[in-house]
């Protein structure tokens, strides 16, 4: 294998500065959490209202009628 060290090196630093972003990124996302919860939010139902943004309206349904019906066998109503 013939390596190429400054190509492998900028992949190296590239892949570094996303690590730096991703983690200035999810501080971010703690800090608006945090924000939102000190406003009377829930942090855990934000949380699930943006998974379920992410899903058509038929996902939704079809999710919401399996949790249904297994939380019917087990006897929670």
């Amino acid at each position: 294998m013939d390596l190429n060290n400054d190509q492998l090196m900028s992949y190296i630093n590239r892949l570094e500065n996303l690590n730096d972003e991703i983690t200035a990124l999810s501080e971010d996302k703690k800090m608006v959490l945090a924000e939102a919860k000190g406003a009377g939010f829930d942090k855990k139902a934000i949380l699930h209202v943006i998974k379920q943004r992410k899903k058509n309206k038929q996902q939704r349904e079809e999710e919401d009628a399996l949790f249904t019906a297994y939380e019917n066998a087990v006897g929670l109503d």
